[in-house]
């Protein structure tokens, strides 16, 4: 009995480890083009309006996506419904870990970007043509950790910025 409740709690404080989901607000603040004061002025354009999710993921070798992924699916959702986005565009853009050869990473990070696009049109009503879905494949990874760290299979949204 007392194993059991020791391999609970060791599997309880894993969950409590893990970085909580950003939230739409969060989201939203970090896909909207322009940077606001606090009296909701615009001050200036972003350079770059953009997020990236680790967090997404994806059946093994596949573009379906897990159900863990749809709470954070959800508030990307959500964020970019929101009435000041709705005139925006955003760039869905897929990237893997060096695992497997380049051609096949780039087919599989432009099956899983579009994969996020649909899941976005299909339950948000999300008009396709606001969201560009690109692969990037293994072309773009991140710098200071293993090239094929499971961090490298994220994938990308940013507000494209005219």
């Amino acid at each position: 009995m007392i194993r059991f409740i020791f391999i609970c709690l060791f599997f309880i404080s894993l969950n409590t480890n893990a970085d909580p989901i950003p939230s739409a607000d969060e989201i939203f603040k970090e896909l909207l083009p322009y940077e606001q004061n606090s009296r909701g002025l615009t001050i200036k354009k972003k350079e770059k309006a953009s997020i990236s999710f680790d967090m997404i993921n994806f059946e093994f070798d596949s573009d379906i996506i897990t159900p863990d992924s749809k709470p954070l699916l959800k508030n990307i959702g959500e964020a970019i419904s929101r009435e000041e986005l709705k005139s925006n565009s955003f760039m869905i853009i897929g990237h893997t870990d060096s695992k497997g050869g380049a051609d096949y990473n780039q087919t599989l990070s432009e099956k899983r970007a579009k994969s996020v696009k649909n899941y976005l049109t299909t339950n948000f009503n999300i008009q396709p043509n606001r969201l560009i879905n690109i692969g990037k494949g293994e072309s773009e990874l991140l710098p200071e950790i293993s090239s094929d760290d499971a961090k490298n299979r994220r994938v990308e949204i940013s507000t494209v910025i005219n």
